[in-house]
């Protein structure tokens, strides 16, 4: 049984509507981001480097770019 404090996981979907809040993505979705090379980059560096308070943001781009090669494979 699931308690109160478990967190359902993120979906694909709900990961690409997650807002960038930094730089030159600020206000684009990850969605969005992952449409262009640098984008992608960006979101490899949140999904690795990211040390951040929004874990938020950590899981939804590793669960983009785990979707992006899943699909490539």
């Amino acid at each position: 049984m699931e308690s109160e404090t478990e967190k359902k996981p993120l979906t694909v979907e709900e990961a690409k509507k997650v807002i960038c809040p930094y730089a030159l993505f600020e206000g684009k979705t990850f969605g969005e981001m992952l449409e262009t090379e640098a984008g992608y980059r960006q979101l490899q560096w949140f999904a690795n480097e990211y040390r951040g308070s929004d874990f938020k943001m950590k899981e939804a781009a590793q669960l983009l770019l785990e979707s992006c090669e899943q699909k490539a494979a």
